[in-house]
């Protein structure tokens, strides 16, 4: 008998926890400006979210460095949640310090992986991915941000290929559009629904699918795979979901199944189609394996990466 209630009063306070989890509304912060990806997944996803947990799920956009570090700071207890672009924040982690380490977080989920498509300008002279090999002056990569995740793809393709590069900086993806159907740069990636208008109207040239497989969107146009460079495919948008370090094991289950059920609802997976969302979602320690990959993957090119956000290229 003694034994017996020994082992009822250990496991108590992890039941009363689970008990008491969520016990108030549940806080999922933005740290990107309405209208975004980032933002618009949250505010679909959240009613169902919360439908699983049995709370309100509230969306907040805090934007910039503040939004990481109000949930990299909030009490480990799993009522607040945020989105992360794990490769472009793991990136910056290499070339500063911020206050927040997004290697730290307790990581639910990715919502989605954007698959982008490299295309290139009709005005320049590359009509197929190889004809870079040949680029004698720096191949002029149209991106925007510090080091986003396109950026990322322009740099660690013409390292792995061996050809010169510059980055041409627009101010978001629609202006990074016009300047590669006008000619302003001569490369660009993006993600693939952004480009499919402009590649029917024959405004770009489709030269390469940052992924691991072909796509039936862009018939005939090679994959990272097809050239030997598959094991770059992790440097995607990767639309990441995480909660405060040191949240308990079984609160962080709790909310990544909470979520990864809400993703597969037929309420969510009806919004991501209408909005062209790729659907591959990972849930627990799968994406947490996909965090280490990522993380391993840009510190084995950190030398590269410094480099270039050293040069200002």
């Amino acid at each position: 008998m003694l034994v017996s209630a020994l082992a009822v009063t250990a496991l108590a306070p992890a039941d009363v926890m689970a008990q008491k989890f969520p016990n108030r509304p549940v806080t999922w912060i933005v740290p990107y400006p309405p209208g975004g990806a980032f933002d618009i997944l949250p505010r679909g996803i959240s009613p169902i979210l919360a439908k699983q947990l049995g709370i309100p799920v509230v969306v907040q956009n805090i934007p910039g460095p503040e939004g990481y570090n109000q949930f990299f700071r909030s009490p480990p207890d799993g009522h607040t949640i945020g989105m992360v672009d794990l490769v472009g924040e793991l990136a910056q982690k290499l070339v500063r310090k911020p206050v927040y380490d997004v290697a730290k977080f307790e990581y639910l989920g990715r919502i989605s992986m954007g698959v982008n498509l490299f295309v290139g300008s009709p005005k320049s002279t590359f009509r197929k991915v190889e004809d870079l090999k040949g680029a004698k002056e720096p191949v002029r990569c149209g991106s925007f941000g510090a080091l986003s995740t396109p950026t990322l793809e322009c740099i660690l393709l013409s390292e792995r290929m061996g050809f010169p590069v510059t980055i041409v900086r627009f101010t978001g993806p629609a202006e990074v559009i016009v300047g590669i159907v006008r000619g302003d740069a001569d490369i660009a990636a993006l993600g693939t629904t952004l480009w499919l208008d402009h590649l029917a109207k024959g405004n770009v040239m489709p030269l390469l699918l940052w992924s691991e497989k072909r796509d039936s969107r862009v018939p005939g146009v090679i994959s990272l795979k097809d050239i030997g460079l598959e094991e770059l495919n992790v440097v995607a948008s990767q639309r990441a979901v995480a909660t405060s370090p040191g949240t308990p094991a079984n609160l962080v289950q709790v909310l990544g199944k909470a979520l990864g059920e809400a993703i597969e609802s037929e309420q969510v997976q009806k919004f991501l189609a209408e909005r062209k969302f790729e659907t591959d979602r990972e849930i627990g320690e799968p994406f947490r394996q996909t965090v280490a990959n990522v993380r391993g993957l840009l510190e084995k090119y950190d030398s590269v990466i410094k480099k270039f956000v050293k040069s200002g290229k």
